[in-house]
């Protein structure tokens, strides 16, 4: 559906469509980690398989999905994306600026 209304659209728009297109394909993704831990429960409901560990599964899968949406938008969003490494890059350069000691 995108490619049959690029023609009426710059290409900086059509790119941006392209990135928001991605990342609403990931997020919608992201809610398969909640069958593993439906699956799981389940599992562990019935009495078939249980055990700490999977009980502990079950609270990450679900915990994983927020933790994620935010990183997906963060990485295929162009300005986001500069805003992250712009902010990373100016950290790096004030704690190389403050680790540097005049020898003289």
């Amino acid at each position: 559906k995108l490619s049959s209304s690029a023609s009426k659209m710059s290409g900086k728009t059509v790119q941006m469509h392209s990135a928001l297109t991605r990342v609403l394909t990931f997020q919608a993704i992201l809610p398969v980690f909640i069958s593993f831990a439906v699956g799981s429960y389940g599992l562990c409901q019935l009495d078939i398989m249980c055990s700490p560990t999977q009980e502990h599964f079950i609270l990450e899968s679900v915990a994983f999905i927020p933790l994620v949406a935010p990183l997906i938008t963060l990485n295929f969003v162009g300005p986001y994306k500069l805003f992250v490494k712009k902010l990373s890059k100016l950290e790096f350069d004030q704690i190389r600026s403050t680790s540097v000691v005049s020898t003289k």
